[in-house]
């Protein structure tokens, strides 16, 4: 058996990351039937033998948190990521403009799942968020105010994901892939 941590599904298939390097893995046989939904953060027991390269996994280990959103009309929860401890929702000061109802929307989820939240406000080379800012640190939540481009705040946002489990979610355009090639 070989352990590995689920970095993304693709249709049937997931890719994993092994202590070796990543892998390709498919439900297989019991688990397909047994296992709840796998889920990108899973950490699961892979089987060592691989049909055309990909491995068949075995297990899923206890999860230690689930960020789950409700689906809608009240048919139960949608497990989203597992095994995060925190969750930060990027969102740009300008261009495109914050949605404070979505930033609010992704801040519940958090909070319902019982995982800490705290808000990335990036663009800030373009316009500081102050306001933003003031309203989610006024609502209990850490603010890091950032610029992919000219590196402001990205220490102390690096500072943050050290050691830490972390989900990076919010709207299109708001820089996220920026924040985290940075």
């Amino acid at each position: 058996m070989v352990n590995g941590t689920v970095l993304e599904r693709d249709g049937a298939a997931y890719r994993v990351l092994t202590a070796d390097g990543e892998v390709r893995a498919v439900l297989r046989g019991k688990v397909k039937r047994d296992t709840p939904h796998v889920v990108v953060g899973d950490r699961v027991r892979l089987d060592l033998e691989g049909e055309g390269g990909v491995m068949g996994i075995a297990g899923v280990e206890e999860r230690t948190s689930l960020l789950a959103r409700r689906v809608p009309e009240g048919r139960g929860n949608r497990p989203v990521v597992a095994n995060v401890d925190q969750v930060l929702v990027v969102t740009a000061s300008v261009d495109p403009a914050p949605i404070p109802q979505l930033i609010d929307r992704l801040l519940v989820v958090a909070e319902a799942n019982e995982l800490t939240a705290a808000v990335v406000i990036n663009k800030t080379d373009l316009d500081p968020g102050t306001a933003l800012a003031a309203r989610m640190e006024l609502a209990g939540y850490r603010v890091f105010r950032t610029s992919a481009r000219s590196g402001e705040g990205l220490a102390d946002l690096r500072a943050a994901l050290a050691g830490r489990e972390s989900v990076v979610t919010g709207p299109s355009g708001a820089g996220k892939s920026s924040l985290l090639n940075a």
